[in-house]
């Protein structure tokens, strides 16, 4: 059963093929084909001071989630100034691009879907036109805020929006946005709660932003803290228990997109309707 567990702080940074002419920019893989998977390519993405990834397209759809600085990310000609809780939605061919607008790094976690093409030359073209040097932060009162949002931990629901598990859920990108391969959210876990061992059919990962827990994955019960990420495959089951006094949140990523019914299977209970 295909599944990840790995920290931040292992990981190796460098420039993609195809974006050398990116200023400041560096990269770190978390998941993709080497892990198992078939849908998911989950990255780390630096930028310094000064720092432009140039607008480029490519065969896949991803969604980025800022975690540090001041940057303008820009879909389609469409720019937004996005600091940390800042998300967005770049579409299969849509030119997108990053410029660091801050004077310390930016950094953002970004999951990719399907995978990118396998074989040479890279799965990806710069486009024609320049990142934006200036762009308006989002307003909350734009009825349509295009490709990009913003998540604000003070407006987390109430527990228990999903019956049987006592988690909190806020959506990111996700149909709503425009997407089509691939969901993001946020999920808080309350201290002394846990979301019991179950499978999907689809791939999740989970990147921990804030407090700490246990991960059960196939091989079994870890600790899972800030900055740790994890990811299971198809079928592969898994499990969360917060034994810690105070909340944990991570970021969550889905792909393909999951059915409208039967796309969580909690094990022990089917075990328990089918056993004789």
């Amino acid at each position: 059963m295909a599944h990840r567990l790995g920290n931040v702080s292992d990981l190796q940074f460098g420039v993609p093929p195809g974006l050398e002419s990116a200023t400041g920019y560096r990269r770190a893989t978390l998941v993709d084909a080497d892990a198992g998977s078939v849908h998911t390519l989950l990255s780390l993405n630096e930028l310094e001071p000064g720092g432009v990834l140039p607008a480029h397209q490519h065969s896949y759809e991803t969604a980025s989630f800022v975690l540090e600085g001041d940057g303008i990310v820009q879909v389609d000609g469409r720019a937004a100034r996005q600091g940390p809780g800042g998300y967005a939605v770049a579409g299969v061919g849509s030119a997108h691009g990053w410029r660091n607008a801050g004077s310390g790094t930016l950094r953002w976690l970004e999951m990719s879907a399907p995978l990118p093409l396998p074989d040479s030359p890279p799965d990806l073209r710069l486009a024609d036109h320049s990142v934006a040097e200036d762009a308006a932060p989002l307003s909350p009162t734009d009825p349509t805020p295009g490709p990009f949002g913003h998540f604000d931990r003070t407006a987390m629901p109430n527990p228990g929006a999903i019956p049987g598990i006592p988690i909190a859920y806020r959506g990111l990108v996700n149909e709503s946005l425009g997407a089509e391969m691939l969901r993001t959210f946020i999920i808080e876990l309350p201290p002394g709660t846990e979301v019991v061992l179950h499978d999907h059919p689809l791939e999740e990962s989970y990147f921990l932003l804030e407090g700490e827990c246990e991960i059960t994955l196939a091989d079994g019960r870890h600790p899972f803290r800030a900055g740790n990420f994890g990811w299971a495959g198809v079928n592969s089951p898994h499990a969360f228990h917060n034994t810690s006094p105070n909340p944990v949140r991570w970021l969550e990523t889905q792909a393909p997109q999951p059915a409208r019914r039967h796309a969580i299977r909690h094990l022990d209970a089917w075990r328990r309707t089918l056993a004789p």
